[in-house]
């Protein structure tokens, strides 16, 4: 057990990387921001850590993309967009209209709510996927919609510049989170999210012309508990997982499905139970 737990672990920090396209670096600090931060930066067999400082700041939303070579593209903390210098993106300004984001100063409070791709079959296009939310009476966010804002990185003399931003593409109760990996095409992507208090999975296929379907899929599964988690894909494609609490317990399941990348169709759902004991 304690192998096969170690194995997912691995499993789920390592595909972020594949999801989001060309990531090299994570951005690091947020609680003093814009005072000292950091980045570390990945190549196929090391990676450096630099200390710095950055405009941004970050809650618990954040999201970058590299260009093929590593080089910071664009990052967002769920309020905002900053070009590879660290400032407002051309027309980046006004992300997720929120009644109340201004009391968070540093960016969205949803986790895993920032996923930036590629454009498929546009090098010069990047499309970033974000909830938009209202608030509780008790003062909690909920998701409301589902939003993608588009990035043209000619403009600007290439730092780049919002073309298209806070288009809903669907609106009801969502959890926070999301997921992608290539399409067996190798151009196209999907992208996975989870609806609230459900275990269906809402399947959105972006081709070269934008949004081509949203499918939906009851995953027979439990629920993920308070609606927040990271969904992960493996490098390759075929199997994607997430983790969720069985309510009133302190054990996690982590959930292991096939994934088909031309259908996009998840199978043979695996529910592995972690408890305490597991840990040691």
């Amino acid at each position: 057990m304690k192998n096969k737990i170690i194995i997912i672990c691995l499993f789920i920090c390592s595909s972020n990387l594949f999801g989001q396209g060309y990531n090299h670096q994570w951005l690091l600090g947020y609680v003093n921001a814009p005072y000292l931060t950091a980045t570390m930066s990945f190549n196929s067999s090391s990676y450096n850590l630099q200390t710095g400082f950055r405009k941004m700041k970050f809650d618990q939303t954040e999201g970058n993309i590299c260009d093929q070579n590593g080089n910071l593209l664009m990052s967002s903390n769920g309020e905002w967009i900053a070009n590879a210098n660290g400032d407002t993106m051309l027309n980046g300004s006004g992300l997720n209209p929120c009644v109340g984001l201004q009391s968070y100063p540093r960016g969205s409070p949803l986790p895993y709510s920032n996923l930036i791709l590629p454009f498929p079959g546009d090098s010069l296009r990047y499309i970033l996927f974000h909830h938009g939310f209202e608030y509780k009476p008790n003062g909690d966010p909920v998701i409301r919609s589902i939003m993608e804002t588009i990035i043209d990185m000619s403009l600007d003399s290439g730092l780049g510049g919002v073309t298209l931003i806070n288009d809903t593409i669907l609106s009801g109760s969502f959890n926070s989170g999301f997921g992608a990996c290539r399409h067996a095409n190798g151009r196209d992507w999907w992208i996975v999210l989870l609806k609230e208090n459900s275990d269906q999975a809402i399947k959105i296929l972006l081709t070269p012309s934008g949004i081509q379907s949203i499918s939906y899929q009851t995953l027979n599964v439990p629920i993920t508990y308070q609606n927040v988690t990271h969904l992960d894909f493996s490098p390759d494609g075929n199997k994607f997982s997430y983790y969720t609490s069985a309510t009133g317990t302190h054990n996690d399941i982590v959930l292991l499905f096939d994934f088909d990348r031309c259908s996009g169709n998840f199978s043979n759902a695996l529910q592995i139970t972690i408890t305490t004991g597991n840990y040691l």
